[in-house]
């Protein structure tokens, strides 16, 4: 009912602020995150952070980066992002060096998580998100201290 519900919301209000926070801690537990998943939620992430991305407020765009590092974690999920139409990469590479730092968190542990699948490491490779990594782990590690 949730997933209904911020799909069929347009505008990122109240409403919509309070499901993607409600789904985020949902998807801590293996059952919500898979029906989320079989729901089409990665897809959704995906194309709303791509689509709202200068219109989102800092708060959806934590919780929906939240939301989609929880939902990699399962396998179903990586399953997921391993879908070319996708480009699930790219975005993360869009957000990389975002200037909140919980969402570098958030894609960063996604990133983590994806890096299991052989598929996505290439072209992670490919699109030099681990060469930016490299590069810049002394100063995220600065940032976290």
């Amino acid at each position: 009912m949730l997933v209904n519900l911020i799909k069929k919301e347009k505008d990122d209000n109240q409403l919509w602020q309070n499901l993607l926070g409600t789904l985020q801690k949902f998807s801590l537990w293996g059952s919500g995150s898979t029906k989320m998943i079989e729901l089409g939620m990665i897809d959704w992430i995906v194309n709303v952070i791509w689509s709202e991305i200068s219109t989102l407020s800092e708060y959806s765009l934590e919780y929906a980066t939240a939301l989609l590092m929880n939902l990699t974690l399962w396998s179903i999920g990586k399953d997921a992002c391993e879908n070319p139409k996708l480009w699930v990469l790219h975005l993360l590479s869009d957000l990389i060096d975002h200037e909140n730092y919980q969402i570098w968190t958030y894609v960063n542990g996604t990133l983590y998580s994806l890096f299991s699948r052989k598929s996505l490491k290439e072209e992670a490779k490919w699109l030099n998100i681990d060469k930016w990594i490299a590069e810049n782990l002394e100063a995220l590690d600065q940032q976290y201290q």
